[in-house]
């Protein structure tokens, strides 16, 4: 009799604990859960961002983030700081981890598992209740090396006009644990059912607008706009000390600026040419 009274009550407290921590029976996560990285030199920046996700909360939660107790715990910050209140309003927050490489840092492989604890409920997020903690994980594994890595990928390419400019338009991804090294780009224009070349641009690029290591970017080519109106090929070419990447991609000029302007210093022109006439008939009549 006393074994089916303990396991009532033990029922009715697991109830009861469901009930007086909701949001701790929803789930929660984080993604993705670790940062790789095989080819960091001495003085070198790496990050990622993770996104924190919790569902069915109705009130703010507190998150620390509490890095392993290591040789590299003074290496690694977040945009956040060591702790952060997590809106009741939000479904999810982003982090974004960095990891900053001494420059007299040993060569070798380091880890460090940093604790990502969420205070359900917790006081030190206003809501003045007893705190329940989740706990979540994100793993750090790096190697600094003295060897240079060059390695990135061109990839999105496409051409369009705006406000008198022809733009070029790509995405650099750089997995390299240097600067990419991109130094020319070479722009054909061939009108659309012709196979005579219409104008050519050349783009030097200097070593800001190369792309940084460990970075994803936009890298954007920009002319004035020289072109008809009309549909054209524009055949792009991208080099480094060689050809790395080249691309044909269709480019559909609206409105030629250049041309709108011709034609209004043209009327302009012609007007004053006209009054002009005009003044010396009425003078020498």
């Amino acid at each position: 009799m006393r074994s089916k009274h303990f396991i009532i009550l033990l029922f009715f407290t697991f109830i009861l604990s469901f009930l007086a921590f909701p949001a701790f029976a929803e789930s929660a996560g984080i993604s993705p859960i670790a940062l790789y990285e095989d080819n960091l030199l001495r003085g070198s920046i790496v990050e990622k961002e993770i996104s924190l996700s919790h569902t069915g909360h109705e009130e703010s939660f507190f998150v620390e983030i509490i890095p392993e107790n290591n040789e590299i715990k003074d290496w690694i910050y977040t945009d956040k700081g060591n702790s952060f209140i997590f809106p009741a309003e939000s479904i999810s927050e982003k982090i974004i981890f960095k990891v900053l490489v001494p420059e007299e840092a040993e060569l070798g492989s380091y880890t460090n598992n940093i604790s990502i604890v969420v205070h359900v409920g917790d006081s030190k997020a206003g809501n003045g209740v007893v705190g329940v903690n989740m706990k979540l994980l994100f793993e750090v594994k790096i190697k600094v090396t003295d060897e240079e890595f060059i390695n990135y990928e061109i990839k999105n390419l496409h051409a369009e006009t705006e406000d008198n400019k022809v733009r070029l338009r790509f995405v650099v991804d750089n997995t390299g644990n240097v600067p990419t090294d991109i130094k020319k780009v070479k722009l054909t224009f061939y009108p659309v059912g012709k196979t005579i070349e219409s104008y050519s641009y050349y783009h030097e690029l200097t070593e800001e607008e190369n792309i940084k290591a460990f970075t994803q970017d936009d890298l954007v080519i920009e002319m004035k706009n020289k072109l008809d109106k009309g549909e054209y090929w524009v055949h792009a070419e991208i080099f480094s000390d060689k050809l790395i990447a080249e691309k044909k991609v269709l480019l559909d000029v609206k409105e030629s600026r250049d041309n709108l302007w011709r034609l209004i210093v043209l009327v302009v022109s012609l007007v004053l040419i006209l009054i002009f006439v005009s003044y010396l008939f009425k003078k020498y009549k």
